[in-house]
């Protein structure tokens, strides 16, 4: 698709809302990634709102008008510009195939939507989450629970089959190597229940919403009920995780 993603001011493939930069940490060199918060942090440029149930969506015309733009730049420092702001770096040569339709017949994998949300919510758990305190929430789960935690998610090895997939490592001592795989065994499978009772019950029931929703995307078949609850329901979720 030659999209730019998080390195644009419009990161996102599928829609045309404007992301914005935290502050880089003291010392750091360069700018931060852009993402799109559905509320704006105050001081940030508009809109101060984006709906998750209504967002301005690309199309395949404007996709590739936009394309063209950046190819067509008549300077390099004119094509930079653009393709940062549209996210988009130049004219993809599968633009030629009319039985595709950017950005629609290139979606998103749910390897990375478990994964990406997994890796956010463990380290606000954990007090690790971009240097940030809890603030006036209350969903930090005390290190030497976490390690319980850790250490029954190590032992669950010797009692889950392999069909499930691969050993799991103590998640708290080393994330490193969880795969997709080991993120979908512990999120579905270990997560709900070693959770139970050890962080405060608004945030555990946050956490079963997410895991519900994430087995329901994978299904391998929807009604078109499903498919509108998704939509509200992920909605939904993600205001809920902003606030």
């Amino acid at each position: 698709m030659h999209t730019k993603g998080h390195n644009a001011y419009c990161p996102c493939r599928a829609c045309r809302a404007l992301g914005v930069r935290a502050p880089a940490p003291p010392g750091k060199r360069g700018g931060n990634p852009y993402y799109i918060p559905f509320r704006r942090p105050p001081g940030y440029p508009a809109p101060a709102y984006y709906d998750p149930r209504g967002l301005p969506l690309r199309n395949h015309s404007s996709f590739l008008c936009q394309a063209e733009k950046v190819t067509n730049a008549p300077t390099q420092a004119e094509s930079g510009r653009l393709a940062k702001y549209y996210g988009i770096k130049s004219v993809s040569i599968m633009s030629k195939l009319s039985s595709l339709t950017f950005p629609h017949s290139f979606p998103y994998d749910f390897m990375h939507l478990l994964e990406n949300i997994m890796e956010i919510l463990v380290p606000h758990w954990t007090g690790d989450f971009k240097k940030l305190d809890a603030g006036s929430g209350s969903f930090e789960i005390p290190k030497s629970v976490w390690d319980r935690i850790g250490e029954a998610t190590a032992s669950s090895n010797n009692t889950i089959p392999s069909a499930f997939g691969r050993r799991l490592l103590n998640i708290a001592e080393d994330r490193t190597f969880f795969t997709a795989e080991a993120w979908l065994v512990w999120t579905t499978l270990l997560g709900p229940e070693l959770l139970q009772g050890r962080m405060e019950e608004r945030y555990y029931q946050h956490f079963l919403r997410f895991v519900e929703l994430f087995k329901l995307t994978i299904s391998f078949e929807y009604t078109l009920e499903d498919v509108h609850n998704l939509k509200e329901n992920w909605a939904a979720w993600l205001e809920d995780y902003e606030k």
